[in-house]
């Protein structure tokens, strides 16, 4: 059996640059919370955590 899962998701209709909210299995379906301001700085943070994890383990 699957337990917690969790997921980042942004709703297409709030413009070029939406905010990225997460949601993680024990919440309420209508609680979201907000992980992000923006798309742009979601990936800016995953890319630097990215090429952290790749100089710490040289990939």
């Amino acid at each position: 059996m699957h337990q917690d899962y969790y997921f980042l998701f942004f709703k297409t209709a709030d413009g070029d640059n939406p905010p990225v909210y997460s949601y993680q299995e024990h919440q309420s379906r209508n609680s979201f919370k907000l992980e992000y301001w923006s798309y742009t700085n979601f990936l800016i943070d995953y890319l630097k955590k990215e090429a952290a994890w790749r100089k710490k383990w040289k990939i």
